[in-house]
């Protein structure tokens, strides 16, 4: 014989399972509203924190005491050298980059005035650079240096000098106008 089936009232499980779920999705809801509101707030106390009413740097005004420095580029000329002449520094080249807004130092056209900051001379790389130097790095003496493979002016510096960045004076000595530019055999005269 068949067992008659209970009749299933579907609104009673229906409500049941609102019921069960409704108050799993409402703890959800306001966890979330909690989480955003406690984000927000700090976001906005982050905000608040940092002054947004200071008053800003204002451009410093040259003094008509300070006069603006040129300086006509000349054919021939490299913002290494250029540097040198007026700061005693080739690395004070940054200093005129920046001031002209020039990305290349190898572009600069004959004509040209470059401004001259007011800088200080950053490490010196001419006058007596490595006079009355003498270490156990100075292994040469001649006048004069044929190149070799590999060399650099540093490199060349270093024997003759004691000192890398006294390379300038070889290079101005032999009139290089690209420095990185060493021939092999090439004859070069080494200033005293």
């Amino acid at each position: 014989m068949k067992n008659p089936a209970l009749p299933i009232n579907y609104r009673i499980l229906l409500s049941t399972k609102i019921k069960e779920n409704l108050s799993s999705f409402i703890t959800g809801i306001v966890v979330v509203f909690l989480s955003l509101s406690a984000i927000f707030f700090f976001i906005i106390s982050s905000f608040q924190s940092v002054n947004f009413g200071k008053k800003e740097a204002k451009p410093e005004v040259i003094s008509e005491t300070k006069k603006v420095r040129t300086y006509t580029v000349q054919e021939g000329d490299q913002l290494w050298l250029i540097a040198q002449k007026l700061y005693g520094s080739g690395f004070n080249m940054d200093d005129i980059m920046k001031a002209n807004n020039i990305t290349d130092p190898n572009l600069i056209e004959v004509g040209k005035s470059l401004i001259i900051p007011d800088v200080k001379p950053k490490f010196p790389t001419t006058g007596n650079v490595a006079s009355g130097v003498q270490t156990e790095q100075v292994t040469k003496t001649e006048d004069t240096y044929v190149v070799k493979q590999g060399d650099s002016l540093a490199s060349i510096a270093l024997q003759f000098y004691g000192d890398t960045f006294a390379w300038t004076k070889i290079a101005q000595a032999n009139n290089l106008t690209n420095p990185d530019i060493l021939t092999t055999g090439n004859v070069l005269k080494i200033p005293k």
